[in-house]
């Protein structure tokens, strides 16, 4: 008897880490609630230079089901979008870098983020969870981007996930007042 429970003990064990290895090894997708979903794409847009000398960045992270048009800064479709606000030193894009929470929008930090599942970008209908923490994790390697990101949201849940590959630049800059009304539900 001592040693089938040795032995289920120890498949247990070996399931729950092939799992969780499994979880680590996925690159774009993030897990909500128990559930993970793909991420397709990624865009990122630059807003200028802030009042205190740092850049603004926005970058979207989207399912397949979702289309991003560059020449209105507009999504369609319905589906999964991850947001983050990003501020760095360098207005050339994103550095490699432990991006952390911070609102006053300090150098290679966010300050806002939000999460969107199953959410309806026409009629702005869907799941729409802001963040009231996160981080992010960002390698750059030439054009390309390997960014692990963790958001706490208003309803105490998590929000982890990854994206790797190349962004679609939006091909101006933006007033900061004239962020797309996604932004705002």
């Amino acid at each position: 008897m001592k040693h089938i429970t040795k032995i289920t003990v120890i498949g247990l064990v070996l399931v729950l880490l092939s799992g969780c290895a499994k979880r680590e090894l996925k690159n774009n997708y993030f897990w909500y609630n128990g559930n993970n979903y793909q991420l397709h794409k990624g865009v990122l847009a630059y807003y200028g230079q802030n009042e205190n000398g740092t850049h603004d960045f926005d970058l979207w992270f989207y399912s397949k089901s979702i289309t991003f048009y560059d020449k209105n800064m507009q999504f369609e479709g319905s589906g999964e979008l991850i947001y983050l606000d990003l501020n760095t030193t360098t207005k050339t894009g994103l550095s490699t870098y432990s991006y952390q929470w911070n609102e006053l929008r300090e150098p290679e930090t966010i300050r806002a983020a939000v999460c969107r599942i199953n959410y309806d970008m026409k009629n702005m209908d869907g799941a729409y969870y802001t963040a009231t923490e996160a981080a992010a994790e960002i390698i750059k390697s030439d054009e390309s981007y390997s960014i692990d990101f963790s958001l706490t949201l208003k309803n105490g849940k998590t929000v982890t996930g990854n994206y790797t590959g190349k962004f679609a630049n939006a091909s101006y800059t933006l007033q900061k007042k004239q962020k797309p009304a996604l932004l705002t539900k």
